[in-house]
Formats: structure tokens, C-alpha cells, sequence
């Protein structure tokens, strides 16, 4: 199964809301409440507005295609933490298709989210995932991220904790 990454499309905008939505109710089920949307979060209205604005703060969006079909997709650019050094970015959203989970799509989206932020000078990247989340938890660290001990609750989600992860963007760099 060969995948391939590339910048989004507008085009994309109905894949990357079909991405979305199945793979937040898989991922999210029973640790954000049910009266947090998936179809709110990720409607093609609201896809298209992302991608208006990329590239405009220095966020970039980033297609997997597998077999033809965009498979995931991945948010990119500067860390939205309040403090942050500006040389740190951030792994805003990262929605893998439920049926090529484990098959290396992830991983894929996430390498080349580090080459885009390297290139746009980002020496540290972070992420926030759920702290009952053990699958994603396991996923980040597998990719070399660590918790840094930080959380939040965002009412977005409904308000169920997450942790933060960090990593040098390049393997050879700092990380805290």
C-alpha cells in the first residue's frame, strides 16, 4: 500500500471532511462527549475556510493519498501556546482514515509535517493529544515526541484533558 504526501487542495475539501468525521467518531468515542459534533468540527463549510487560510500564518495543510484517495490529513504551522518561543510549531490536527489505521499513513503525514516546519525554520514542534487517548499517546512517542508535562481542557472538545507532546523538529535537535 503505497502512500503519498502532498499539500491540499482545495478539491480536497469533501475528503479531508469525510477524514475528519470518521476518524474523530473512531478515535474520540467515549472519551469526548457525544454532544461534541464531528460533522461541527469538520464540515466541508468549515474545511474550505481552513484552507483559505493556509499558508496565510504560516500553516500549512498536508494530503496522504493512498490507492487515490486521500487517506489523512495533517494541520501544520506556528504553536498556538501562549509563550511560545517562535520557533516552535505545532501539530494542530492530524485525522488518519479508521480503515488504513496502523498501515503507516500517520507516520507519513507526521514526517512530512517535520520537513515542512524545518523548512520554514520551526526547530521544535509539539502537539496536543487526549490523555486517555493510550493509542495516541503510544503513536507520538513511537515518532520520538515526550510529554512535557503541560494540559488543558478545551471546551472545542468538550473538555476532556489532554497532554502535550514535544519533539526537535530534525532528530539531531533540542527538545526543552
Amino acid at each position: 500500500m503505497a502512500t503519498t504526501v502532498r499539500a491540499a487542495q482545495d478539491a480536497d475539501a469533501e475528503a479531508i471532511a469525510a477524514v475528519g468525521v470518521d476518524s474523530w467518531r473512531e478515535g474520540f468515542r467515549g472519551l469526548v462527549p457525544d454532544h461534541v459534533s464531528a460533522e461541527q468540527a469538520w464540515s466541508v463549510e468549515q474545511v474550505r475556510r481552513r484552507l483559505s487560510t493556509r499558508d496565510s500564518d504560516r500553516r500549512r495543510v498536508l494530503v496522504a493519498e493512498t490507492e487515490g484517495r486521500v487517506s489523512g490529513f495533517v494541520v501544520v504551522g506556528p504553536s498556538r501556546d501562549a509563550g511560545a518561543a517562535a520557533v516552535v510549531g505545532e501539530v494542530m490536527a492530524l485525522f488518519v482514515d479508521p480503515t488504513v489505521w496502523r498501515r503507516g499513513v500517520g507516520r507519513s503525514l507526521v514526517e512530512a509535517s517535520l520537513a515542512s516546519l524545518a523548512a520554514d525554520g520551526f526547530d521544535a514542534v509539539t502537539v496536543w493529544t487526549l490523555a486517555e487517548s493510550d493509542r495516541d499517546i503510544a503513536f507520538y512517542e513511537a515518532l520520538g515526541f515526550r510529554r512535557d508535562g503541560a494540559t488543558q481542557r478545551r471546551e472545542s472538545l468538550g473538555g476532556p484533558p489532554e497532554v502535550r507532546l514535544g519533539r526537535p523538529v530534525r532528530r539531531s535537535g533540542r527538545w526543552m
